[in-house]
């Protein structure tokens, strides 16, 4: 016969299971959203050049390097070769310069050979433009393949962008004209059909651009010209270096990167997807999959009844670092390769409900002192 004190210690730990798994029970429709941006990031921001102007490289490039930053640069072939309608134009720097910039990581771009608006020529005429550009940039910077295309004068159609979609992996265009945010939203964003922030306005506009990118989470392309030279949409050196500055006090929300990287993140993003399986009353396993050649810094969000209460475990028992964001549970995906699997457990889960009733039992004795 159990004594009362055996009695009452088993009617506890009974009624405490039964409430464990009545709350398990009720924890169903766990959802998951696998977060776009690498390192905690809200937003990303590419900032890119148009036409080749000698002060990319003078001025831009070293206020860039200074924060960390790189850029895209959008090149025309008939510029750095100073030929055709640019024989007499002011020239651009030379070639040896965008190479160098090239292997400190900036990324060199198309903007065509001619630099012509593409939906004015004939069919023929356009593919050359497209083709030929790419070609020729490739041969002068021989590190990764040019990925990324700036239409001229934000011209373009579905068939310039069909045309290009066999050739590039991204294609920029201009503001946007139907009152639509000025920012890219990852997962309806046409990559051929990039919109852009044409920063000719105040300093403080910019910064409010930079600030509603972030709200939206989304992706900002800014399009700059010259900074401090004769052309379209000047800025100067100081507005440009006070921008810098701006971005680089958001560095815990802003992902800073050239087109190509925050294209290739995308790709790869839309193709990773988490599956959740219910392996046991207080287990779920999670597995990553669609993760392609390694495993980039994916921030994931675990939507819960209540966060507070769970944590995520790599298959060792190592407890994954996260923290709680509104009703979801946020962390990062360890980055190793074959780390594909992570579990999500109860933060008071013990080892108990995994004994037997007769270990149980001798547990409960000992502990009374029997």
């Amino acid at each position: 016969m159990k004594s009362t004190k055996e009695y009452v210690a088993y009617t506890l730990l009974a009624t405490s299971i039964l409430f464990f798994r009545s709350t398990l029970e009720a924890q169903v429709g766990i959802e998951v959203e696998i977060l776009p941006w690498p390192l905690a990031s809200k937003a990303a921001v590419s900032i890119t050049f148009d036409d080749a102007y000698r002060s990319h490289v003078s001025r831009a490039m070293p206020l860039l390097e200074n924060y960390g930053f790189r850029g895209t640069f959008f090149l025309i072939i008939d510029k750095l070769f100073r030929r055709g309608k640019y024989i007499n134009h002011r020239p651009s720097a030379p070639i040896s310069a965008w190479q160098a910039a090239a292997a400190r990581g900036h990324e060199m771009a198309s903007h065509t050979v001619t630099h012509v608006p593409l939906d004015t020529i004939e069919v023929r005429q356009m593919r050359a433009e497209l083709i030929n550009s790419k070609a020729i940039l490739d041969s002068l910077f021989l590190g990764e393949p040019v990925a990324s295309l700036a239409y001229p004068f934000s011209r373009t159609n579905t068939a310039i962008a069909e045309e290009a979609r066999l050739i590039y992996q991204s294609g920029r265009v201009g503001p946007p004209t139907d009152g639509s945010a000025v920012y890219n939203d990852p997962t309806t964003v046409d990559l051929m059909s990039l919109k852009a922030f044409f920063p000719c306005s105040t300093v403080a506009q910019w910064y409010s651009v930079v600030d509603l990118t972030i709200a939206g989470n989304g992706w900002l392309v800014e399009a700059l010209h010259p900074i401090d030279e004769p052309g379209f949409c000047r800025v100067s050196t100081e507005d440009f270096a006070e921008h810098l500055h701006y971005l680089s006090q958001q560095r815990s929300a802003l992902w800073v990167a050239p087109v190509r990287d925050v294209v290739r993140r995308i790709r790869q993003w839309r193709t990773v997807e988490i599956k959740i399986k219910n392996i046991s009353e207080k287990v779920y396993r999670l597995r990553i999959i669609g993760a392609q050649n390694h495993q980039p810094d994916w921030q994931v969000a675990l939507y819960l009844n209540d966060p507070h209460l769970w944590r995520v475990e790599e298959e060792n028992g190592q407890i994954v670092s996260s923290n709680i964001e509104e009703n979801a549970l946020v962390f990062s995906w360890p980055q190793r390769q074959t780390n594909d699997l992570l579990f999500l457990r109860p933060k008071d889960q013990t080892h108990i409900d995994e004994y037997s009733w007769g270990t149980l039992k001798h547990i409960i004795r000992k502990r009374l002192g029997h």
